[in-house]
C-alpha cells in the first residue's frame, strides 16, 4: 500500500482505519497530492479549510503578561475580507480572555465572548462576521484576567496598550499608549464562501474499476461533495461522509482524480481512496 504526503499534511494510517474497509480492495492510496486548490492550507492545524489567517507577531519570545490590560496589535486587512475568528498563540494556559477587532480610530467592530484559555497553541473564539470595507491597518485586541497566562510575542515590534479591567472590551478604546518592544502573536481568521481541492491523477494500475470508496479525515461537516473522474472520461459527483463506498454507474479507466468542494466553514485534513474492479 502507498502512503504519501504533500504540503506537510498528515495522511491517514492504513492499519488504523482501513483494514475493515479496504482489505478486499484492488488498490488503495493514502495521499494529499494536490494539483491545485482554492482552499487555503493551514500549516498550523495541517488541514485545508475555507478559513485563512492573517497573522502578526511570532513565537521568538514568550512571557506571562499582567492581567487587566487591553493590548492592541496592528493587523493588515483587505477590503472584502470577512473576519470570523480571532486567536492568540498561548505558551502556557491560565484564566480567561476576550479578543476584539478595532479600526484605526479605536472603534470596536466586534468581539468574542468570555472564553476560557483551554490549552496551548492557537486559542480563540468566533465572532459575529465582521465585513471589512476598506484596505487598512486594523487592531486585534486582547484582554485577560490571569497573570499566569503566557503568550508568544515578538520583542522587536510594537503594539498599543491601555489599562482595562477584565470584561467587555471598551468602545472606543480610549487613549492607548505605544509600546515598542512587544507584539503578541495573534491572528484573524478570514472566511471564504467556498474552496476546491483538485488532486493530481492517482494511477490505479487497474482497469474496469466499478467501485470507489473515499474516506475523508476529520471532516468538519457530515458530508463533503466530491467529484471523481478518470482518464476514461467517466465522472460522478456525490456527497460523501467519512467512510462511504460508492458503486459507479459506469466503469472508470486506469487513473482517478478527486475534486473536493468545500463550502464556507468546511475543512478536511486528509483523505484516502480505494477502488475495486
Amino acid at each position: 500500500m502507498e502512503n504519501n504526503a504533500r504540503d506537510g499534511v498528515e495522511t491517514l494510517d492504513y492499519e488504523d482505519i482501513a483494514v475493515d474497509f479496504f482489505s478486499d480492495a484492488t488498490g488503495y492510496k493514502d495521499t494529499v497530492d494536490t494539483g491545485s486548490t482554492t482552499a487555503p492550507y493551514d500549516s498550523v492545524n495541517k488541514k485545508y479549510a475555507t478559513t485563512s489567517f492573517v497573522e502578526v507577531g511570532d513565537t521568538s519570545s514568550n512571557s506571562a503578561f499582567s492581567a487587566n490590560f487591553l493590548r492592541l496589535m496592528p493587523v493588515p486587512l483587505t477590503n472584502g475580507d470577512t473576519i470570523n475568528t480571532l486567536e492568540v498563540n498561548v505558551q502556557a494556559a491560565a484564566g480567561n480572555f476576550r479578543l476584539g477587532l478595532y479600526d484605526s480610530s479605536g472603534n470596536l467592530l466586534g468581539e468574542t465572548a468570555d472564553t476560557v484559555v483551554g490549552g496551548t497553541g492557537w486559542q480563540g473564539a468566533s465572532v459575529t462576521p465582521i465585513n471589512i470595507t476598506s484596505t487598512a491597518t486594523y487592531y486585534l485586541g486582547v484582554v485577560h484576567n490571569n497573570a499566569s497566562l503566557n503568550i508568544y510575542f515578538n520583542s522587536s515590534e510594537s503594539q498599543k496598550f491601555t489599562a482595562h479591567t477584565y470584561g467587555a472590551l471598551p468602545d472606543p478604546w480610549g487613549s492607548p499608549s505605544d509600546q515598542s518592544d512587544t507584539r503578541l502573536n495573534v491572528r484573524a481568521g478570514i472566511s471564504a464562501s467556498s474552496g476546491v481541492i483538485q488532486t493530481n491523477s492517482l494511477v490505479t494500475e487497474s482497469s474496469n474499476i466499478n467501485t470507489v470508496q473515499v474516506n475523508i479525515k476529520s471532516p468538519s461537516a457530515s458530508t463533503i461533495t466530491v467529484d471523481v473522474s478518470s482518464d476514461g472520461g467517466s465522472t460522478f459527483t456525490t456527497d460523501i461522509n467519512l467512510n462511504e463506498k460508492v458503486a459507479l454507474t459506469s466503469t472508470l479507466g486506469t487513473s482517478l482524480k478527486l475534486k473536493f468542494h468545500l463550502d464556507s466553514g468546511e475543512d478536511i485534513s486528509g483523505y484516502s481512496v480505494a477502488w475495486w474492479i
